[in-house]
């Protein structure tokens, strides 16, 4: 049956004028495919690691002027920062890996990334703790 006021709608909506159907559209927007979630996890996981790089460079400046002075105890600091850099560096390698997992894997990777990023930030949180005393 023929309802008044809807003449053409239904054919409006149905339409493929050169794309998806507008319902299609909008099914795309609320279901992102595995690796949409994928790339924004991998760009997020950038973004941690950029965000800490620039933290870290702070007190990579003020130790390598305080080793020149102050000997033994800067000296074991440095050490700590260059294991803070080899903990990044791992990071760094588990973000590489989520972003070329295929979609079977991706999540096994999102969660290595995890699980390195929150090593990271804690041997973040530890030398900055002692580097502050």
């Amino acid at each position: 049956m023929h309802e008044p006021g809807n003449s053409g709608r239904r054919a409006e909506h149905d339409s493929d004028a050169g794309g998806a159907s507008p319902r299609a559209d909008v099914d795309h927007h609320r279901h992102p495919k595995p690796a949409e979630k994928k790339n924004e996890a991998v760009a997020y996981g950038k973004k941690l690691v950029s965000d800490l790089d620039v933290k870290i460079k702070d007190p990579e400046i003020q130790l390598s002027r305080d080793v020149s002075v102050a000997g033994a105890g800067a000296k074991r600091q440095v050490n700590e920062l260059r294991q803070l850099k080899a903990i990044r560096a791992e990071t760094a390698k588990k973000l590489d890996e989520m972003d070329r997992a295929s979609s079977e894997s991706s999540n096994s990777a999102k969660q290595a990334f995890a699980d390195s990023y929150r090593d990271l930030q804690k041997a973040y949180d530890d030398a900055i703790a002692k580097v502050r005393k």
